[in-house]
């Protein structure tokens, strides 16, 4: 029984002295002033080099497609739909007549009209010669001029009233689906049907106060849209409006695309992206770099004794993971960019390879920002497996190496052993 006993103590204080030195010499981190670990060992975690490079200023929007000329054709008179002259969905050209009213009536105001103002110029050229000679009053002269005007005034009343009894295409285009139907009854402002021209179409769309000084007309913008998925258009800023929405506070732009092969329909919804400037020899570093700390952004930087260091950094625009450092950093540094959160001020580090990466292989890349989509990831070669921060075999310091003292190897020349 005390044997037991016995040996319950003796595990349970084994047990502890390993948590003790786990706790100290590993969790704690490296030796030297701030790890309080065991001389020597180095903590491994991700990094980089940080080296400037071109930023591309990428704005995202969204937008609305609208044709370039559309107008719903509408009766300008009373009357039934005698004729419609045009098949839905085909093309039309500027003037064609399309659907043609009711126009006995108005014909026959026309007529009306038009045998007054004849007989309006028969009269004023009689009366001329008359005037002439002193037979008549100049009054009664002018009387017959004034008739005269006001019957061919009402001729051409007449005559435009005649004209509106058949619809005509306002431009040359795409027709829609009709409205009214053969022998329906139509009265002035009942709509009949739309004519579309979008050859080439209209990207409205808005950008906020904040950005506005950064479009200009000129510009190139892509965009996608879901009535072609898959693809991607492309477009130039012709104009953008004078002032700003006091409600959103937001600023009207118009873009063109061409639309020769239809592909793109009035009123679809787009998502728009534009390079709208670039800064060289900008510094970036991984989001995943970040320690917040309080209203502050802090980065491990590795020194060059391998020791680490917090630096609060000022940041600046953020594409694709990563974050633009404007204050704090100078390009060569190195930076830790996972194992951050459990270093402690001047913990020695050793900086594993990227991902993937060969031990021989050449230095990458540069990132390039030649889309203007966003700014690429550092390249990296694909690998099948990547261990993670967790499957990363730490360093063993070489306080914790066995030495000849502790664990003497077996000798070949006198094959004795070392009890």
């Amino acid at each position: 029984m005390m044997r037991t006993i016995l040996t319950l103590i003796l595990l349970a204080v084994i047990g502890y002295g390993g948590w003790y030195a786990y706790q100290h010499f590993i969790v704690g981190g490296a030796g030297g002033a701030g790890g309080g670990g065991m001389a020597g060992f180095a903590m491994p975690v991700e990094g980089t080099t940080v080296q400037p490079e071109a930023l591309a200023i990428v704005l995202n929007a969204t937008g609305t497609i609208s044709a370039d000329a559309e107008a719903i054709l509408k009766a300008e008179i009373a009357g039934r739909v005698e004729k419609i002259l045009f098949e839905e969905g085909g093309r039309v050209s500027s003037g064609a007549p399309l659907i043609e009213i009711d126009a006995r009536s108005a014909r026959a105001n026309f007529e009306q009209a038009q045998a007054s103002a004849s007989l309006a110029r028969q009269n004023m050229q009689r009366m001329q010669p008359l005037a002439g000679s002193g037979a008549i009053a100049a009054t009664e002269l002018d009387q017959f001029a004034g008739n005269e005007k006001i019957a061919i005034a009402n001729e051409r009343a007449a005559a435009v009233a005649l004209d509106k009894a058949t619809v005509k295409a306002p431009f040359s285009g795409r027709i829609g689906i009709r409205r009214v139907n053969l022998g329906d009854y139509v009265q002035p402002g009942q709509e009949l049907v739309m004519v579309t021209r979008a050859d080439d179409v209209r990207i409205e769309f808005t950008v906020p106060e904040q950005q506005a000084a950064m479009v200009s007309a000129g510009q190139a913008i892509s965009f996608t849209s879901e009535i072609a998925p898959g693809e991607k258009f492309e477009g130039t800023i012709v104009a953008t409006e004078p002032s700003i929405d006091m409600n959103g506070r937001q600023m009207r732009v118009l873009a063109r695309a061409d639309n020769a092969d239809g592909k793109l329909r009035p009123g679809g919804f787009v998502n728009i992206s534009a390079t709208v400037a670039e800064k060289s020899d900008t510094l970036l570093v991984p989001e995943g770099a970040l320690v917040p700390m309080g209203d502050q952004q802090l980065i491990m930087v590795v020194g060059a004794d391998g020791a680490v260091q917090p630096r609060p950094v000022k940041l600046g625009l953020r594409q694709a993971g990563r974050v633009e450092v404007t204050e704090g950093l100078s390009a060569g540094e190195t930076v830790v960019t996972a194992g951050q959160m459990k270093l402690a001020p001047g913990a020695k580090v050793q900086i594993l390879p990227p991902p993937g990466a060969q031990p021989a292989a050449a230095e990458p890349a540069a990132a390039t920002t030649d889309t203007p989509a966003a700014i690429a990831p550092e390249a990296t070669e694909p690998t099948a497996a990547v261990p993670t921060e967790m499957e990363a075999e730490p360093v063993i310091p070489e306080a914790l190496t066995p030495t000849d003292e502790t664990a003497a190897p077996a000798s070949e020349d006198s094959g004795e052993t070392t009890p």
